[in-house]
């Protein structure tokens, strides 16, 4: 609703219509905000967790994977081969074009794990579940 001087028309329903409006769109604004602001947290939780090169042992790993079940929700699982070499967003192993590897998608951040990393995520998915 494009902004107008409302107040000299004395148009109660014109009035009422805009304050309506105006209060929706505040309340849209509103939950996009938090959206974003809980995408920001989860991105730098799995930023800051991940963030660390060479982890090898299980320990390590399965330490690492812990903040993926803070995101609040359950990721979308693709398995599939690598088609542009890269390297596993948990322990930083390379990845070679054609290697196993499995996607993890979030509303906020997409993983790429191996299937190393990819077992010890998904036992952790499978305890906190209970």
């Amino acid at each position: 609703m494009p902004e107008r001087n409302l107040e000299s028309t004395g148009n109660v329903g014109e009035l009422l219509a805009h304050g309506a409006w105006t209060l929706a769109e505040a309340r849209r604004v509103r939950a996009r905000s938090r959206r974003l602001a809980r995408n920001v947290g989860d991105t730098m939780l799995t930023s800051r967790a991940l963030g660390d090169r060479g982890a090898t042992s299980r320990d390590e790993l399965r330490r690492r994977a812990r903040p993926l079940l803070l995101l609040r929700e359950c990721p979308a699982i693709h398995r599939g081969y690598t088609e542009i070499a890269g390297a596993c967003d948990v322990c930083h192993r390379g990845l070679r074009r054609g290697a196993v590897e499995y996607e993890l998608r979030y509303s906020s951040v997409t993983l790429v794990l191996d299937g190393r990393c990819f077992a010890v995520v998904r036992d952790a998915f499978v305890a906190a579940a209970g």
